[in-house]
């Protein structure tokens, strides 16, 4: 740093100066005054003898009122001397100083010393505190600030004091927060990537190239998620795409899912698989009766029929065509008490046993139908179901009575009951990604009808909520990392 002028050194350079115009004067420059050095006046003789005539009568004529003394040099010489030295940091401005804040720390605009006023401040009054030109985090990019995000924080791509751009982010406006740079590689498409497989060397042939670009603009070869490994377009390789309806690792027809990965008639497939849907009135897979009951008036699928509700030949019944119709191999009457019966009206004894075209053939006395005993181990008239022999086993959906069966629930033996997976329940289950609480399930909604999300959507909670996110919106929606409209 350059240290400050004094008052002596001012004088000095006078001294200099006039000297200078003295000598031009001597050698004839009229146009300048005749000034004598103000430490040797002798010189006044020497330019007499040196000049002519008429320089001389000049010279002579200079008196001593025009010549200064020695005297009054040595005066001035003594008044330089008693010039008070600056002081810093007395609140007053002193010549010397460039400025003077109040005290002598460096940093706050004013330097220690008082002799210079520091980059980006302004000192406008002494004994003030100076004013900072450049403000970081003001959003204005101002001095030598190198980003300017609006804030002081660091880590967001902008230092706290606005000097540098943090690796691995681009601070394209002020005002505005940073923008972490497209990483190829980190398994996260970020903005300018087409895919980003998470591979930590990028290479190509993947269907996500060395760059994260879409190496089948098309669609048809490779479907790219937003994360994640790329997938090849392939039927039969176990892995559903867009473009299928189902996959189950085979081209085999008559499963579920056909040789062209679409759902066939009578099925309900999921990522676990194809399972027949019981109810439909298509006798298809490994059902060994379909009633049709879903299509029904009620729609409910009901036991006791002929055909249980999981599309299982119950005992004692004979079920045939599609969808099935189901006839009992029970003959009330013939004389003989079989699986089921109660009675019979031809064996002695049984006369008063409802007959065969009563409403309850072998099921009952005319006089008193037997009250049904609840877990006793035998399904009774009455009875919707029968927990076993032991109560404590009984199955919560069979009612205490043994006379209702808890809704979503089916019970087609004694001490046997499962619950009913459907699709379309507002439940995700086995096999389910989502499931909308919409009966009958529907496509085009985010959640289709095997309760699979849809490419595109994101669905989350139960019942799912399905959306579409639309960037560019400025709404940060489910499946988005940011949306700055």
């Amino acid at each position: 740093m350059t240290s400050p002028t004094t008052p002596h050194d001012y004088l000095s350079r006078l001294r200099i100066i006039f000297g200078i115009l003295g000598f031009f004067t001597l050698l004839g420059c009229e146009s300048i005054p005749l000034i004598q050095s103000f430490d040797d006046s002798s010189n006044v003789e020497e330019d007499r003898n040196l000049k002519g005539p008429e320089q001389a009568g000049q010279l002579n004529n200079l008196s001593s009122d025009n010549v200064p003394s020695s005297n009054e040099d040595d005066a001035a010489d003594d008044s330089s001397k008693n010039i008070v030295e600056a002081i810093c940091a007395n609140d007053k401005l002193e010549p010397g100083e460039f400025c003077d804040d109040g005290n002598k720390t460096s940093g706050d605009g004013c330097t220690e010393n008082c002799l210079a006023v520091e980059e980006d401040y302004l000192c406008l009054m002494a004994g003030e505190p100076c004013i900072r030109v450049v403000t970081c985090g003001n959003g204005v990019l101002e001095g030598d600030e190198a980003c300017d995000d609006g804030n002081v924080d660091g880590g967001d791509g902008c230092t706290s004091d606005c000097k540098e751009k943090e690796k691995g982010f681009e601070c394209i406006k002020p005002g505005v927060l940073c923008i972490a740079v497209p990483i190829c590689g980190n398994g996260q498409r970020e903005r300018a990537e087409a895919c980003d497989d998470g591979e930590e060397i990028p290479n190509n042939g993947d269907g996500c190239s060395e760059n994260c670009a879409l190496e089948d603009e098309s669609g048809t070869i490779w479907e790219c998620p937003a994360s994640g490994a790329c997938l090849r377009i392939e039927c039969g390789d176990g892995t559903r795409t867009r473009n299928e309806e189902c996959d189950d690792d085979n081209t085999d027809d008559t499963d579920g899912c056909s040789s062209t990965c679409t759902v066939e008639t009578g099925y309900r497939c999921s990522s676990s698989g194809c399972r027949p849907i019981c109810g439909d009135g298509a006798l298809v897979g490994n059902e060994e009766c379909d009633d049709d009951d879903l299509n029904r008036a009620d729609g409910i699928l009901k036991s006791g029929d002929g055909c249980s509700r999981s599309c299982r030949v119950e005992a004692n019944f004979i079920c045939t065509g599609d969808p099935s119709t189901c006839t009992s191999t029970i003959i009330c009457g013939d004389g003989e008490l079989d699986p089921g019966e109660v009675c019979d009206p031809a064996i002695s004894g049984q006369e008063e046993c409802f007959a065969a075209d009563s409403s309850a053939p072998c099921l009952g006395y005319t006089f008193a139908a037997p009250e049904p005993v609840c877990n006793n181990g035998i399904l009774e008239l009455g009875e919707a179901c029968d927990g076993g022999l032991i109560p404590a086993d009984r199955p919560a959906d069979c009612a205490s009575d043994c006379l209702s069966v808890t809704e979503g629930w089916s019970c087609p033996a004694v001490g046997y009951c499962f619950e009913e997976r459907n699709c379309g329940d507002g439940r995700i289950q086995l096999g389910e990604q989502c499931d909308d609480d919409g009966l009958p399930s529907v496509a085009g909604d985010g959640c289709d009808t095997n309760c699979q999300i849809e490419l595109g959507y994101v669905c989350t909670g139960e019942p799912s909520s399905c959306v579409d996110p639309e960037c560019g919106n400025s709404v940060l929606e489910p499946g988005e990392a940011c949306d700055d409209g």
